[in-house]
């Protein structure tokens, strides 16, 4: 709309005209408490990550403490003690066959028995809730939604508020979102909604069922002699088929696949794990999850990452990794998905910069356990022998 410019033709005698003063700019709605800390913060650390860090990890920071006051507990403290009583405790996973006790978690949520004696993974529970907000708050890192955290924070705090307010385009799903993304996945039969959660429909699925990260990681006879390239090339070629039949996964680490059968030194019957990252709707439509290439090929690269950390950590040999990561790429079979593997990794993503930009990815792909820094490594193994198919 053009300015409005005062209608000057009735004026006859001049005279002085005072200009009208200028209507002062609404003030800036204060930033509260919390953010105003975490600024305070930035400018007194030397290490100015470390408030990203508390922000990601739900710590609160109290400035007003001084050293001659008690310490008083923090307010997530103070809930999780309010609470401890009726947080239930989880149920151990112990493979009746095979005679061992599962390491294998699932984040944000807690595998309990219900009072009809259903499996369940619940929400419940303050650190479970802490989890999942973290989650949500630090993958915006993950996928350059947010590419320099930092500075962004220090030099235009509000609109660093208001960026990580936004959706992550894929975090831990509250419970109806996770059974819908096992429902898109084609898993209804293996997960459904329950009053406390997420219910495991098949037990069997983990007290007979070998979750890949157990066979990296726990010393059993019967896992040891498992041919681990061949299970890794068919579990690739189960996320082939997840793919090409629904779409995008979400999320795919060692963790996330467990074997329904064992013969000798063989595993077979790979089914997903509690499918609990989820895309945002409002970033991808359904559409866009069953036929765009770059969220199958983030669920690759997280499967070829998460795999390759935990071949160094369990052998220290990079030949061995190499082995690995070419029996995925085989077992995944020819597709766009393998160089658009070699696009991403060579255009920073995913995020694993050594700082808390890059925190996250570290630990979820199990990197931040290595005696050295395999980030850059792993990235440059990626690009070889996935442009390799270029």
């Amino acid at each position: 709309m053009p300015d409005v410019v005062p209608e000057q033709s009735v004026i006859k005698t001049p005279e002085a005209v005072t200009p009208k003063p200028a209507e002062p700019k609404p003030a800036d709605k204060p930033l509260g408490a919390p953010e105003q800390a975490i600024i305070q913060k930035i400018k007194q650390d030397s290490n100015p990550d470390d408030a990203l860090r508390d922000i990601a990890e739900a710590k609160p920071t109290n400035t007003a403490q001084t050293p001659d006051m008690p310490k008083r507990p923090g307010i997530l403290e103070r809930a999780s003690q309010l609470l401890n009583h009726n947080v239930l405790q989880s149920v151990p996973i112990h493979n009746e066959d095979l005679g061992y006790d599962s390491v294998a978690g699932t984040y944000g949520f807690t595998l309990v028995k219900a009072a009809d004696g259903e499996l369940v993974f619940t929400s419940s529970g303050i650190w479970n809730k802490v989890d999942r907000v973290g989650d949500r708050l630090i993958r915006k890192t993950d996928e350059h939604v947010i590419k320099r955290p930092t500075e962004m924070l220090k030099r235009h705090p509000r609109r660093f508020f208001q960026q990580v307010t936004t959706e992550a385009k894929r975090a831990r799903g509250e419970t109806e979102e996770i059974v819908e993304n096992a429902d898109r996945l084609g898993l209804s039969e293996y997960y459904g909604i329950h009053p406390q959660g997420v219910e495991l429909k098949k037990p069997e699925l983990l007290t007979k069922g070998i979750n890949l990260w157990d066979i990296y990681t726990v010393n059993n006879p019967a896992l040891s002699e498992i041919d681990r390239l061949s299970a890794l090339s068919t579990a690739a070629g189960y996320i082939r088929q997840v793919h090409d039949t629904h779409g995008a996964i979400g999320e795919v680490l060692t963790n996330d696949i467990i074997f329904q059968k064992k013969e000798g030194t063989m595993v077979s019957e790979p089914v997903l794990n509690l499918p609990d990252i989820v895309y945002s709707s409002q970033k991808y439509s359904s559409e866009q999850l069953k036929n765009a290439t770059e969220p199958r090929a983030v669920d690759l690269m997280d499967f070829l990452m998460s795999v390759g950390a935990s071949e160094v950590r369990k052998t220290g040999d990079w030949e061995k990794v190499k082995q690995a990561m070419n029996a995925i790429i085989s077992g995944y079979g020819e597709s766009k998905v393998i160089p658009a593997v070699a696009s991403l990794a060579r255009r920073g993503r995913l995020t694993l910069d050594g700082r808390i930009t890059g925190q996250h990815n570290t630990v979820r792909l199990s990197m931040d356990k290595q005696e050295e820094n395999i980030a850059l490594q792993m990235r440059q193994l990626v690009i070889a022998e996935c442009g390799n198919k270029l």
